[in-house]
């Protein structure tokens, strides 16, 4: 579910249930992605081989250009939480 509060300002709640997610989008690096895990575990695979992985409670901040084309990953088969997506053009 998503939804748009402002101009440029979007907000996502994301229940993801699986153990790995493929997830493509448009490298977009004027969009900051700000995400946070309210139960379970989720992590990212990055383009450049980097990776993070967020725990219960835990925030990450990111523009979308880094997490295009990125495999989620979910240790625990689960994650619950929100993303709020800001256009910094808009």
């Amino acid at each position: 579910m998503s939804t748009r509060f402002f101009p440029g300002i979007q907000l996502s709640l994301n229940y993801f249930r699986a153990d790995q997610i493929s997830f493509r989008h448009e490298a977009h690096s004027h969009i900051l992605e700000i995400n946070h895990s309210h139960a379970g575990r989720i992590g990212w695979n990055f383009k450049d081989g980097t990776s993070a992985y967020l725990g219960e409670g835990d925030l990450a901040f990111h523009s979308m250009d880094y997490c295009a084309d990125s495999v989620i990953l979910l240790p625990l088969g689960y994650c619950e939480g929100i993303t709020i997506s800001v256009n910094l053009e808009e």
